[in-house]
């Protein structure tokens, strides 16, 4: 017999992203301050199975539900099987944590029909563009109607969404940031002495997948451009992913002034050993590793996002969206100007401690849930 939790994370979209990173470290919060918690996911997601090793990192149970599969398959079984699991575990409160943004309203009436508790759902990655397509706001508005209460990562999402609903119902919507990890476990000079990095370097850091939607080749042609004015500027690139060999070419003409360091589980200690984040996506409903280089202490060099300025607050330097001279431009004027620079990344620590904390992203959370500590 499985245990009881309090709050059941049922995973939409596991795998290596941010969103489903901070979910879990989410669940580990909540278990940490008393709470029984449990979380499953489909075992036919792309990448369970680092998902689960991640998961058991945490010290999270992590059950294998298998109530959706990418390759299709009968609804109706996928959805008995998760009928039994909700039965069978009885949990208080099933909190949805979605990897796209979109419930499937078969999910939602499953849900609402095995599930007699509080359900909650996290809409991660909300396109403004997409919520207008008439499937898309069909599906929403139906899927709505069988949650208790909708959580998304920022005001921005948050407006857009309601923007864009059918049937918007401003009432059940809430905006919660997401949650990075515990801090560096390594010191700075320590951590650039394992990467053999001269303590007077200027490490500048990317760290997502390499996938087109987070611009690393962006990020490289911004770089080189400002390669030669800046003889000590490093540049590591934390992360695996389609675009490998295209970006190892676009560095061919760099040498060892580019790094490539593949997926890491240590953002937190590259992060504190870095002077500048780089970060060069398109398009952010968060924007998690920001907020990681905020919390390190690292001064971050982005386009001018909606969510990335909502983070920030002034803490860092924003280039005009889309356009790589302007992206090389602040990346230059960051490089150039040490002092202000430090300033900067001060600023976006205080402006984490002080908007961003666990304790209060965790209640937040569990006011939402109805659930007392």
């Amino acid at each position: 017999m499985i245990e009881r939790p309090q709050i059941l994370c049922l995973f939409r979209g596991a795998g290596h992203g941010g969103d489903a990173i901070a979910t879990l470290r989410l669940a580990a919060a909540m278990r940490d301050r008393g709470l029984i918690v449990r979380c499953a996911a489909s075992p036919f997601e792309d990448h369970f199975e680092e998902f689960r090793e991640r998961s058991k990192l945490l010290g999270l149970d992590c059950d294998a539900v298998p109530y959706y599969s990418a390759m299709g398959g009968s609804r109706v079984r996928f959805a008995a099987a998760l009928t039994r699991y909700l039965r069978r575990t009885r949990s208080r409160v099933v909190h949805l944590h979605t990897g796209n943004g979109f419930v499937n309203p078969s999910l939602a009436m499953t849900l609402a029909v095995a599930h007699r508790g509080r359900r909650i759902v996290t809409l991660h990655g909300v396109r403004s563009h997409e919520l207008t397509e008439a499937r898309h706001l069909r599906d929403q508005d139906i899927s709505e109607r069988f949650f208790h209460a909708v959580i998304t990562p920022t005001q921005y999402s948050r407006e857009s969404y309601l923007a864009c609903a059918a049937h918007s119902r401003p009432g059940r919507l809430h905006a919660i940031g997401n949650l990075v990890g515990g801090g560096a476990s390594k010191s700075r000079c320590v951590m650039r002495r394992e990467l053999k990095i001269a303590c007077q370097s200027q490490i500048v850091l990317f760290a997502a997948r390499l996938v087109e939607t987070k611009g690393p080749l962006v990020a490289i042609r911004a770089f080189a451009c400002v390669a030669e004015k800046h003889p000590s500027a490093i540049f590591l690139l934390a992360g695996d992913g389609p675009l490998l060999g295209a970006c190892q070419n676009a560095a061919v003409g760099l040498g060892e002034r580019v790094r490539f360091l593949g997926h890491r589980d240590d953002a937190d200690d590259l992060m504190a050993a870095s002077d500048l984040y780089l970060a060069a996506s398109r398009f952010e409903s968060f924007g998690l590793t920001t907020l990681e280089a905020m919390a390190a202490g690292a001064t971050v060099v982005s386009f001018d996002l909606p969510a990335t300025r909502e983070l920030l607050g002034g803490s860092g330097r924003l280039a005009v969206n889309g356009d790589e001279a302007s992206l090389a431009a602040e990346l230059d004027w960051a490089l150039s100007n040490p002092v202000k620079s430090r300033q900067l990344s001060i600023a976006a620590r205080a402006r984490y401690e002080s908007v961003y904390p666990v304790d209060a992203i965790v209640r937040r959370h569990l006011e939402i849930y109805g659930v007392g500590q």
